[in-house]
């Protein structure tokens, strides 16, 4: 079988002529100014509104919602460390029948007051 032969280039084909200086390139064609002014305006107008948003919110529900969990875990732990006190320090009604360590149980002649 034959061998198939390698096409060769036309001849009246002209080379491709060099971009002119009128011309712009592709690379300045793509890059535009990334800081006009309009860009700037929008940028400052989202970020402000954005910061009066973010303040009002923290301040109406944030804060209050913090306060409140805060609140509420403060009123746990201190519920839970008194009755852990309370449980522990039960004495069976030994207090009451004067083994206290207080001064009030003791008559008036002991505690110095003749």
């Amino acid at each position: 079988p034959p061998a198939p032969q390698p096409i060769s280039p036309s001849t009246n084909e002209q080379p491709a002529s060099p971009p002119t200086a009128t011309e712009p390139s592709a690379t300045e064609k793509d890059m535009e100014d990334p800081a006009s002014s309009t860009d700037a305006l929008s940028t400052f107008l989202i970020l402000f509104f954005s910061t009066i948003y973010s303040l009002s919110f923290f301040f109406a529900i944030r804060l209050p919602l913090k306060l409140l969990w805060w609140t509420t875990i403060s009123i746990v732990m201190y519920t839970a460390f008194m009755m852990g006190w309370l449980y522990l320090a039960d004495d069976n009604g030994a207090m009451a029948l004067g083994a206290g360590v207080d001064y009030q149980f003791y008559p008036a002649k002991m505690r110095g007051f003749d």
